[in-house]
């Protein structure tokens, strides 16, 4: 028997792994991100409707014993998005350079400085990305002054909160970052999606 529920599902992780695979390109995380949220809208509501056709019940997501407030998080999102508030993503920009090319003693050798700021996409259609951080050992001006690069740079994509309320989630979840909240809520629809299999089977009219 072919499922829309299935079909759904199906494009939920093709979406999924589309988010993975858009690191490197600040709108398209933003942009899959968002599909991403809308596939988990249809689900359940795909889910109602495939279940009363061949149960004759009511399909009652709430059923499901493993929501959580990362689910929580994403209910809101789909009312925000729905009352046409864009999700919008910040930039979490890390710089990390080896003590062994700044400091002279023997006791920093081998260790790190981390330099971290947040910086938002001000135009929601371009991927152009600040210039890296670089550290100057001397006056900027003077030729003699060494210029020293980082050595790794880390983008960290960050939800911005529209609402107090997701703020709040947030806060209790205890991370901003989309990878992490996704990677969270994958698995759980994952569960989700097997909990709702298991009761279509175990009730379908015959």
């Amino acid at each position: 028997m072919s499922s829309d529920v299935n079909m759904v599902f199906n494009d939920l992780t093709d979406s999924y792994n589309n988010l993975l695979a858009s690191k490197d390109s600040p709108v398209r995380v933003r942009k899959k991100f968002t599909e991403f949220v809308i596939y988990s809208i249809k689900l359940t509501s795909i889910m109602r409707k495939e279940y009363k056709k061949n149960t004759g019940k009511n399909w009652n997501a709430k059923e499901f014993p493993d929501w959580d407030n990362i689910s929580e998080l994403f209910y809101e999102l789909r009312n925000t998005d729905q009352h046409q508030i864009p999700i919008r993503v910040r930039i979490r920009d890390t710089f990390s350079f080896n003590t062994d090319k700044i400091f002279l003693t023997s006791g920093e050798i081998g260790k790190e400085i981390v330099f971290e700021g947040d910086w938002d996409l001000k135009d929601p259609s371009s991927d152009k990305i600040p210039k890296p951080m670089t550290l100057f050992l001397g006056e900027p001006d003077d030729p003699s002054t060494e210029i020293i690069k980082a050595t790794r740079r880390k983008f960290t994509y960050c939800l911005v909160p529209s609402t107090e309320k997701i703020a709040g989630i947030l806060k209790k979840i205890g991370s901003d970052d989309i990878f992490v909240l996704v990677e969270r809520y994958y698995q759980q629809l994952t569960d989700y999606y097997k909990f709702y299999e298991e009761s279509l089977t175990s009730n379908a009219v015959s």
